[in-house]
Order: structure tokens, then sequence, then C-alpha cells
């Protein structure tokens, strides 16, 4: 009987390392797999919380206008978080007695959606048709929809003053140039991409935010983010018929712990616009951070260079383990030796001049 040889890995036939690589290939793209499913999940494991909701007490100072969410009122069936509103020409701190009620909105953190509620007799304008209609009976409205994937088309509404509402259809997109504000009428434009999906208040605590494209013109493209809004005001301001609607900007927002959020957009040249008690008296823009990582997904070695000056970064787990850290000088590159991490997802998190970062990381 002949002799058992044992396979010669330089004479492997051609079925033997295909299969290797097979293997290799299909627990990447389960790794991709997973990726995509459990987006929301990975976001809420590492940052620790949910769906941020629009809350009791937090205020917006837009344009020349203040909001300023108080109270609940029972509309219906349901509960629904009050919003105020008061106009100046001139500077000014919110004074909720001097406030006209504006609207009715309600938190539905679940499906990580705001509704407005529009009472009988309320008109809104079609952008699609350019029909207008009045309501025959209460309507309840999408404002804003954070479950949105990219591609996603969304129908929502934009309030005015006077009961009065605008339907808009805009599609959600990973890059964008949107205009933030007017200065003599003429647009000043801000461009958004993928890597502006998280913005922070004072306090570091993280925002999702999301790029629409509007389908309809004049409405312009636009940004919202959740706990706060459009970046064109709340419930994109007083857009009545629309033909200003691009022309309100949100200046800063002060959740109901104080934490703030400046946009770094000066209205008429005047930053007091923005609250100046709470807010410092000014509208500060944080200076930008450009970080670049490749190859992700990474299966060894992954490298990390800044143009930006001196940057603190901490490799965590999914689970938030910390694993690696370290400090990348201004304009210098590092490498990363990822090789012998098990496969699966991790979270980079970097620092520099105080302006925070976090981007997924799959090793396969």
């Amino acid at each position: 009987m002949a002799k058992f040889q044992p396979p010669n890995p330089n004479t492997l036939t051609s079925t033997t390392k295909p299969q290797k690589n097979m293997k290799k290939q299909t627990l990447f793209l389960a790794l991709l797999l997973a990726f995509a499913l459990a987006g929301r999940g990975q976001y809420e494991s590492f940052f620790g919380n949910s769906y941020h909701p629009i809350t009791d007490g937090c205020s917006w100072s837009v344009s020349n206008d203040k909001y300023m969410a108080a109270g609940d009122t029972l509309l219906g069936s349901k509960t629904y978080l009050k919003i105020y509103r008061q106009s100046d020409n001139q500077s000014f701190d919110f004074n909720l007695s001097q406030a006209q009620y504006f609207a009715a909105i309600r938190n539905d953190s679940d499906g990580m959606k705001t509704f407005g509620f529009l009472p009988a007799g309320s008109t809104i304008k079609d952008l699609n048709t350019s029909i207008v209609y009045q309501l025959d009976t209460a309507q309840e409205i999408l404002l804003y929809d954070f479950s949105l994937e990219k591609g996603d088309t969304v129908t929502y509404y934009a309030l005015g003053n006077n009961n009065h509402a605008v339907k808009c259809t805009a599609i959600r997109v990973e890059s964008a140039d949107i205009p933030v504000g007017w200065n003599q009428y003429s647009p000043v434009f801000h461009h958004y991409s993928s890597d502006d999906t998280i913005v922070y208040l004072t306090d570091n605590t993280p925002l999702r935010q999301i790029l629409l494209t509007s389908v309809e013109y004049p409405v312009p493209n636009n940004v919202w983010i959740e706990g706060i809004g459009s970046i064109h005001g709340f419930a994109e301001g007083d857009p009545l018929w629309f033909e200003d609607v691009s022309r309100q900007v949100l200046l800063c927002f002060s959740d109901n712990s104080e934490a703030t959020y400046q946009t770094g957009f000066d209205f008429d040249n005047t930053p007091e616009d923005c609250f100046s008690n709470g807010f410092g008296g000014d509208v500060t823009d944080k200076p930008p951070m450009v970080v670049s990582l490749y190859p992700n997904p990474v299966s060894d070695v992954m490298h990390i260079s800044s143009s930006s000056d001196e940057l603190q970064y901490a490799l965590y787990s999914i689970l938030g383990k910390p694993l690696q850290q370290g400090i990348l000088p201004p304009y210098q590159s590092i490498t990363i030796n990822m090789s012998g991490l098990p496969c699966g997802i991790y979270m980079l998190h970097y620092t520099s001049n105080g302006v925070e970062r976090t981007r997924k990381i799959i090793k396969y």
C-alpha cells in the first residue's frame, strides 16, 4: 500500500488557496453586513445614549427671532410640547412673558421623528403642485425624521406664522452645499459632507446630523440636527410661502442644561443676535480638522495623517474598551498595527484644539 504523503504547501492545487481566500472574503462581507444592520446600535453603544429629542426648556436664536420650548399641552389624545416665539430687530434675551405661542410639537423618540400639530383651518402650500389648501380637520405633520438612510426620500413640513405650513420633498444625501444665511440678499454656502455626521454641544454631547437636498425650487438644501432641528431655524423658522426661507438662519441653541451649540454665522454683522447671556455674546466657529485614515476596512496596518495641530487619539473596541492611545504631532502621520486584533468593528476617537471626532473602523 502506498505511503501517505502530506500535501506540499508550495504545490497546492488551484482549489485549495481560493478556499482560504473565500473564507476571508466571506468574513469580510459578514462584517460589512453586520456593520450595515447595526449602525444605530453601534452609535448608541459607543456614545452611551440613544436619540436626542427636543426637550422642554431648550431655546433657539434664529436671525432676529428667539424660540423656546415651554410646557406641555394635550391635543386630542396626544401630549405635545409648546413652542413660543419672540421677535425683535435688536439683540435681546428671550423673555417668555413677552413671547407668543408659535406651535405644538411631539417627539417620537422610538421612531426618531418629530411631529407638529396643525389645527383645523390651517393653510398648507404644497411646493410640488403649488396648490394651497386649508385643513378641514386638525392634522399631525412630520417635521423631522432622523431614521432616514442615504438615498431615502422624505415628505416633511416647515412651519410659519399663524398656522401656515409648507409641504416639502427632499432626499437624504452624502454631501451638499447648504446656504446657511443671507448677506445683502446673496447666499452664503457651506459645504457639508459625510464627515459631518455628528455635531457636539459645549458639554461634548454628540448629536446626529443628516443632510438633505430638496427636489423643489426654491427650497434650499438643508441640514437637520437631532434635538435642535434645521440650521435654517426651528422648523425652518418663519418660511411664510418660502420667499424668505433661506434668509432664516440658526445662530445658536441652548438645551435645558445650558449646554450650547453655536453655528458661526454672523447675521446682519451683529453676532449679539445670539443670546447675549449664556452664550458669551458671540458666535464662534471651531477650527477645521482634516484627518485621513486608510485603509478602512483594514486587515493589518492603518495609517493616520493630520493636517491640523497636535492630535490626541484613542482606539476603542465597539464596547468602549480602550485599546491604544497616543499623540500625533502636527502635520505628520503614524501607523497603528491592528493585525493582532480580532476581526470586528472599532472606534477611533481623536481631539485637536478642543474639537472631537469619532470614526468607525472595520477590521477583517
